[in-house]
């Protein structure tokens, strides 16, 4: 597993902002997970109940929608945008809340590995 090198003042700040939340979506715990070096997948199970399977749901469903989801929320929105567009500025504003979720200031340099490292699991 990638190391993203917090140092000991980030990590701490991440663990105190994750406890200090109730509610977590999986994506998050995949970026979580990331950030604290372990694998992206801890905490997530395949699903095994026979009726789901049978009906053509796939094993590890959950967590393979997670990633996805964590993959867009790591991604910067698109620059190209026209003067006033709203729609962009709803995606920047979710973008920021996003990156600071975990109680500290991410660099560029660590957005770009933590999206590359779930963008090669993606492939």
């Amino acid at each position: 597993m990638k190391n993203f090198t917090l140092n000991k003042e980030q990590y701490t700040n991440v663990c105190i902002a994750w406890k200090a939340k109730t509610s977590h979506s999986a994506s998050h715990h995949i970026i979580y997970n990331l950030l604290r070096s372990f694998d992206m997948d801890r905490g997530f199970t395949p699903i095994t109940n026979r009726t789901k399977l049978s009906n053509g749901v796939i094993e590890w469903t959950g967590y393979r929608e997670a990633k996805h989801h964590a993959y867009q929320l790591l991604k910067k929105p698109v620059q190209y945008r026209s003067e006033g567009d709203i729609a962009y500025e709803k995606r920047l504003k979710s973008y920021i809340v996003n990156i600071e979720l975990f109680g500290i200031t991410y660099d560029e340099s660590l957005i770009n590995t933590m999206s590359q490292t779930i963008g090669e699991c993606i492939k």
